[in-house]
C-alpha cells in the first residue's frame, strides 16, 4: 500500500488550496510541507502544515493549510470518527464568545480508510508559550 504522502496528489491538494484562498485556482506553482506531529508512514496521528503559492486570475497568491489525520482505529476496532464528524458537521464554525476553531475546508477518506481533515492554518503563539493570564482569558 502507498504511504499517505504518496496518496497525496495535486488533484487532492488543489481543491483545498482553492477553499483556503476562497477562489478558483488555476494551479499550484509551489508547495512544501512540514510534519508537525506524527509520520506519513503507518496509521498513527499526523498533523502537517502545507504552504505554497497558487495562481488565481493571473495573480500569485500565498496559501497555507493544515492536514490532520487522527488515529483511525480505537483499540476495540471502532472507527475514530469523533473529530472528523465534529469538523465536518459545521458545529465548530460559529463558536460563541472569543474562542474559535480552525475552519474546516473538508473531510475526506482517500484509500486507506482513515479520515483526512483539511483546515485553515491558525498559526499563532503555541499554547506552550502562553502566559497564565492568557489561559485565564481563553477560559474566561
Amino acid at each position: 500500500m502507498a504511504s499517505r504522502l504518496e496518496r497525496l496528489s495535486a488533484d487532492v491538494l488543489w481543491p483545498f488550496v482553492g477553499r483556503a484562498l476562497g477562489c478558483q485556482i488555476d494551479g499550484v506553482i509551489e508547495s512544501d510541507h512540514q510534519v508537525l506531529k506524527g509520520s506519513w508512514e503507518g496509521a498513527g496521528n499526523l498533523v502537517a502544515r502545507f504552504v505554497g503559492t497558487a495562481i488565481s486570475d493571473g495573480r500569485e497568491r500565498s496559501w497555507s493549510l493544515i492536514l490532520k489525520i487522527p488515529r483511525p482505529l480505537l483499540p476495540n476496532g471502532d472507527r475514530w470518527q469523533r473529530e472528523p464528524l465534529m469538523y465536518g458537521s459545521g458545529v465548530l464554525d460559529d463558536l460563541p464568545g472569543p474562542m474559535a476553531a480552525p475552519r474546516c475546508l473538508g473531510v475526506e477518506e482517500p484509500p486507506g480508510d482513515e479520515p483526512w481533515i483539511w483546515m485553515t492554518d491558525g498559526a499563532g503563539i503555541p499554547s506552550t508559550d502562553w502566559q497564565m493570564e492568557r489561559f485565564y482569558r481563553a477560559l474566561g
